[in-house]
């Protein structure tokens, strides 16, 4: 008599425990749900035409040098571009 008392005790027990849990589970997924975001006002949209852009950097770096004769040597070119970065 006494085992069957605990034995359906604690069949309550869980039953219990997995009936919280599903309610906590279901609440969990109304409150956390993912909300689809409306669409922003698209006339309200201004874009601009895109810009060319160098992202290499040598514009920048042919700007800072200084030019070199026509009829200058390797050596002579070489030695404008060295620590051209600096």
């Amino acid at each position: 008599m006494l085992g069957t008392k605990r034995a359906r005790r604690r069949v309550g027990s869980v039953t219990i425990l997995l009936f919280g849990l599903a309610v906590a589970a279901a609440v969990g997924t109304s409150l956390f749900r993912s909300r689809p975001v409306p669409p922003p006002d698209l006339a309200s949209l201004t874009y601009s035409k895109r810009a060319r852009m160098d992202a290499s950097g040598f514009p920048a770096l042919a700007s800072a040098v200084e030019p070199w004769s026509p009829t200058a040597s390797l050596d002579e070119v070489r030695s404008v571009w060295t620590d051209a970065a600096k």
